[in-house]
């Protein structure tokens, strides 16, 4: 369908006196979502634009496609620094947009930069769209429910944690029954925050794009009412930002103050819901990431599960309710569980490990790991897993070692590591002689 896409594009640029000969759509890095985006560049490779695909299969793709609509060009009246709509064809679910270019906020923080001033800037673009996307917005156009409250706290985060992540991804054979009581507590707590404002649903470091100093926001189409503090949650706790503990307070702090100067009723209610909308969110982050890497078969989203788990499990700890007790032992437990070795004690190469699902494995030197991954994909196999130096780097799922950037791999599903009582030296042998070829 991309021809037809391709033809959109060039009728839309052609209203606008744009195009030329020689247009070309460069596909983009996707996201969680099936629709496909395209960044349109001229013969001369400067960027006119970006095309979105979201074919209209179904009510709820044509509800997105509206809302992406509706939303977008209330946003921007409003002042928001969403992309300019120039065309679209809702028969056929295309979009045509402007660039706002390709670094994200997530680009930006990986680089080093100080991150106060970045999220200062974020913060005044967040309550602008907080106060301002809240005037006149027609939850009509909502796509998935008119505003955020309890239902979605319990059915589209607190169960999706509990089926998606908890049974979906970690493979749990229980009775989570347990949960109710504490999911229902805090779900009755968050939604006390009311839902005055507009929310953004998504509001994390890969939906706001940088350019030129200047703050943009894609990814609207779930924007609906809501409270002040689910967005901020969104985006202090954004896995792909991976901003420390202190860090997240001292930014808290930064947005309550400039929140305080718009809203004053909301920044002194804020303190009170502020750490169960977290929660809620962190539930509804580990859900996502459980759905996408295990069904949507989106593997790369699972470097990110080990800092939500470590998230959840703080803020978990730090409030030590009785009434979610249940929650917060099961966290416990499968944050304990999953844990990089060195974290828990040192390894050596050549140590054995075992594996509380009975593997057994031996470790090895990082610089092995390469010929082991060589060897998988010439079919040849070890019959064990494999724990380079001292991190988790393989998939026990597949069997299949997996290295990611930093070096590390926490293992979840509740298997944790340690070493084996015996040498099982017929084991070192044959991993041994693999690694020799």
């Amino acid at each position: 369908m991309e021809e037809g896409l391709k033809g959109f594009v060039k009728r839309c640029l052609l209203e606008r006196g744009a195009p030329g000969p020689g247009l070309v759509l460069e596909p983009m890095a996707g996201d969680g979502s099936v629709r496909s985006f395209f960044r349109v560049r001229g013969a001369n490779g400067i960027s006119l634009g970006v095309a979105m695909e979201n074919a209209p299969v179904d009510d709820a793709a044509k509800r997105e496609n509206r809302a992406y609509k509706m939303i977008g060009v209330h946003l921007r009246k409003k002042g928001v620094p969403v992309p300019e709509i120039y065309g679209d064809d809702p028969e056929r679910g295309w979009f045509l947009m402007q660039d706002l270019g390709p670094c994200s906020m997530q680009d930006v923080l990986k680089a080093g930069h100080d991150p106060f001033p970045v999220f200062e800037a974020v913060f005044d673009v967040l309550i602008r769209m907080q106060v301002e996307g809240a005037k006149g917005f027609d939850t009509q156009w909502c796509c998935q429910s008119e505003r955020y409250d309890r239902e979605i706290m319990r059915r589209k985060e607190s169960d999706y944690f509990r089926d998606a992540f908890l049974t979906g991804y970690l493979g749990l054979d229980r009775d989570f029954s347990s949960l109710e009581k504490g999911f229902d507590w805090l779900a009755d707590r968050a939604s006390g925050a009311g839902a005055e404002l507009f929310m953004h649903r998504d509001f994390q470091s890969r939906n706001i794009i940088i350019k030129d100093g200047r703050i943009g926001i894609v990814d609207w189409q779930g924007g609906r009412m809501g409270p002040a503090g689910y967005d901020l949650a969104s985006l202090l706790m954004d896995p792909y930002a991976g901003i420390d503990s202190k860090t997240m307070q001292r930014l808290y702090v930064s947005y309550r103050l400039r929140l305080d100067r718009e809203c004053p009723r909301l920044a002194e209610e804020l303190d009170a819901y502020f750490p169960f909308l977290a929660i809620q969110r962190n539930l509804q982050i580990l859900g996502a990431f459980g759905f996408l890497s295990r069904v949507r078969k989106k593997a790369y989203f699972e470097a990110y599960i080990p800092g939500a788990l470590e998230s959840l499990h703080r803020l978990l700890t730090e409030r030590r309710e009785p009434a979610f007790k249940e929650l917060a032992d099961l966290v416990e437990e499968i944050y304990e569980g999953s844990q990089p070795m060195e974290r828990k004690r040192a390894f050596d190469p050549e140590d054995m490990v075992s594996a509380s699902n009975g593997q057994i494995g031996m470790v090895v030197a990082p610089a092995d790991l390469e010929t082991l991954r060589a060897r998988f994909k010439e079919g040849r196999r070890a019959g064990s897993h494999f724990a380079p130096g001292c991190c988790h780097v393989l998939d026990y799922t597949t069997q299949v070692p997996v290295l990611f950037e930093d070096g590390t791999y926490n293992v979840m599903r509740g298997i944790s590591i340690r070493k084996a009582k015996t040498g099982h030296e017929e084991k070192k042998t044959k991993i041994k002689g693999l690694l020799k070829g």
